[in-house]
């Protein structure tokens, strides 16, 4: 099986929305959420100020600074 013949695995996102909701699931404080943004972290604020992540980049972004450090 080639490389183009091989099936394509698709993985529904997750999103996590508003700060609470990320500190929560990442069970961290709102200024270490900001902190990661700063830092280049997938998470994204609206200008509406909501802010979102997909939970499966943010636990791999988490993942690779932690293997860096």
């Amino acid at each position: 099986m080639t490389k183009r013949d091989a099936p394509m695995i698709f993985r529904p996102t997750e999103l996590v929305h508003t700060l609470p909701s990320i500190c929560a699931e990442f069970n961290a404080g709102e200024k270490t959420v900001k902190r990661w943004m700063s830092l280049g972290a997938p998470i994204a604020r609206r200008e509406d100020g909501v802010y979102t992540t997909e939970k499966a980049a943010l636990w791999a972004w988490l993942e690779a600074r932690s293997r860096a450090a």
